[in-house]
């Protein structure tokens, strides 16, 4: 019988501790801008998708130049293009700078340098509640 409830009571630990672990490894830490920069850099270049919804403000808006013209895409769609390229690795190399900062806005520039172009996204962001959110991302090409 002692051994029942012991057998019972490590299972119910190993369960309990495997639910936390799996619950810290989810959560996303986007109580500063820097720390929803990074989640967004892995986003876009590493196809991390996990609790992607989190970063964009429900008002999110993408603006890409394409020929002559601007072309605008919505939190949902861009939340649904980076889930189809899930785990793609871009090939280029990442920095960027925080350009202006002030206790409720962040405006960063992220610098993707591929071997042929590089691809500029200047990131607005917004602090809601406790946490940080993008609400504009504007990209350029050289």
């Amino acid at each position: 019988m002692r051994t029942s409830i012991k057998s019972i009571i490590a299972a119910i630990i190993v369960i309990t501790s495997s639910a936390f672990a799996n619950a810290a490894t989810t959560d996303k830490n986007l109580n500063t801008a820097e720390s929803t920069i990074h989640e967004y850099i892995d986003g876009i270049t590493l196809g991390r998708t996990e609790n992607l919804e989190e970063l964009f403000t429900e008002n999110f808006k993408r603006n890409t130049p394409g020929k002559g013209v601007v072309h605008s895409h919505t939190k949902a769609q861009v939340i649904n293009f980076l889930k189809q390229n899930k785990n793609l690795k871009q090939n280029c190399k990442t920095q960027y700078n925080v350009i202006e900062q002030s206790a409720q806005f962040a405006l960063a520039q992220i610098e993707m340098k591929y071997p042929d172009f590089t691809k500029v996204e200047y990131v607005q962001l917004c602090r809601e509640g406790n946490g940080w959110k993008i609400n504009q991302v504007t990209t350029t090409y050289r």
